[in-house]
C-alpha cells in the first residue's frame, strides 16, 4: 500500500493538490446533459489568429453549415491551461448555426482528442437558439497549431448531441 502511494505521488507531479479552482475546461451546464440520440459530423482548417475565415462545414439534424470556421487562443479565469477554440460558422435563413469546440491546450495535440466535457467540449447554438452540446466523441486533428499564424485542422466524425433538459 505505501509503494502505491509513494507511486502516485511521484506521478502527480510536484506532490502538491491541483487547486479546486483550476480545471482544464472550466465545467458547464453539459455536466447535466443528456444523450439526444442525433449525432454531428464536420471538419474545419483555419490559421489561429487570423481575421480572415478558414473552411469548415458540419451537419446535423436541423443544423448544418458550410460557410466558415476561425481558430483562436485566449486565457479563461480558473483554468489551468488557455483554451483553443474553433468556430464553424452557416449562416441559414434563419440565422447562423454555430459550433464551437474548446480544447485545453494541453489536450490540443495531433491526434485523438476526446470530447468529453474535461479535455474538450463542442457547443452547437442552432439558428433558432437552442443549444446542444458535443459529448461522446472524438476530435481528429490533423494540424494542431499553438501560435498565432499556424493552421489548425481537423474534423469529427458521428459525435453524440447532448442537451440539458
Amino acid at each position: 500500500m505505501q509503494y502505491w502511494m509513494i507511486l502516485l505521488a511521484a506521478c502527480g507531479g510536484d506532490g502538491e493538490p491541483d487547486s479546486a479552482e483550476t480545471v482544464d475546461i472550466p465545467v458547464g451546464p453539459w455536466v447535466d446533459a443528456v444523450p439526444t440520440g442525433e449525432t454531428i459530423s464536420g471538419g474545419f482548417t483555419a490559421e489561429l489568429g487570423n481575421a480572415w475565415p478558414g473552411a469548415g462545414w458540419f451537419e446535423s439534424l436541423g443544423a448544418d453549415g458550410v460557410d466558415l470556421s476561425r481558430a483562436s487562443i485566449h486565457t479563461v479565469e480558473g483554468v489551468r491551461w488557455p483554451i483553443v477554440q474553433v468556430q464553424l460558422l452557416g449562416h441559414t435563413e434563419g440565422g447562423w448555426n454555430i459550433v464551437e469546440i474548446d480544447a485545453a491546450l494541453n489536450h490540443w495535440l495531433a491526434g485523438e482528442v476526446p470530447l468529453d466535457g474535461t479535455a474538450a467540449v463542442g457547443i452547437l447554438t442552432r439558428a433558432d437558439g437552442s443549444v446542444a452540446y458535443l459529448l461522446g466523441g472524438n476530435l481528429a486533428l490533423v494540424e494542431a497549431g499553438v501560435e498565432d499564424g499556424q493552421r489548425v485542422s481537423g474534423s469529427f466524425t458521428d459525435v453524440t448531441l447532448a442537451e440539458v433538459p
